[in-house]
């Protein structure tokens, strides 16, 4: 579960104190105010923040204005997501890259935020499921990505904005990312009320969500 503010205090305090480290009055409420909604991402967030500030007190201190140098929170979940990325097959960042996408409600006038992600059942297409869960558990051994019942969720809502590669993915095809979240909405309604006619697209909505399919771009990922 997610450590508690007493928890914290103990993993950054303690084992300061036995190095003799300085530690800046108000760092670790700095640290708990990022950390707010981290959940069970914490720890491994936390141990990249407090390595990077660490180095830049040079091994005696750990400060407020280090830890900030050293981008904080958002720098840490950052390296650590590319970190995994690096180590993945071109396949497997093919596949990180469409479940990324598909796991942020991209924002059309608001903020982006996570979305949970369907995953396939394991009986229902072994192969394909095995490549998704394949590429996912790299990302839920590093607290990035959090199993849910059926579906992953990203951990930290700071991924979104402080991981350039997840930000360019995003931004390359926002609108096609739009047009995908507005046509899986209204497939799973059209499901939902008995395949009824009268919800199925047509003009210039069917003229968008054909032309995206089209897209080799975005072909492939219709069946994925």
């Amino acid at each position: 579960g997610a450590l508690t503010d007493d928890e914290i205090r103990a993993v950054v305090g303690g084992p300061a104190a036995k190095a003799g480290l300085v530690v800046d009055e108000g760092f670790i409420d700095v640290l708990l105010a990022d950390l707010r909604d981290s959940g069970p991402g914490a720890l491994p967030l936390l141990s990249h923040a407090l390595l990077s500030t660490w180095e830049r007190g040079r091994g005696t201190a750990l400060t407020i204005a280090d830890y900030r140098a050293g981008g904080g929170m958002s720098a840490a979940v950052s390296e650590t997501a590319e970190e995994v990325y690096a180590g993945l097959s071109e396949a497997e960042r093919a596949r990180a890259r469409q479940l990324f996408l598909r796991m942020v409600a991209v924002g059309d006038g608001v903020p982006d935020a996570r979305r949970l992600l369907p995953l396939p059942a394991p009986t229902g297409q072994p192969d394909r499921a095995g490549e998704v869960y394949a590429v996912l558990e790299r990302f839920v051994d590093r607290r990035l990505v959090t199993l849910d019942g059926d579906g992953a969720r990203i951990t930290h809502e700071a991924l979104l904005t402080a991981w350039p590669r997840l930000r360019g993915w995003i931004d390359t095809d926002r609108a096609g990312q739009i047009v995908w979240q507005d046509l899986t909405r209204d497939a799973d309604r059209w499901l939902a009320h008995g395949r009824d006619p009268s919800l199925l697209y047509r003009g210039t909505r069917l003229a968008v969500a054909s032309g995206w399919a089209r897209d080799s771009g975005h072909a492939p990922e219709l069946d994925s």
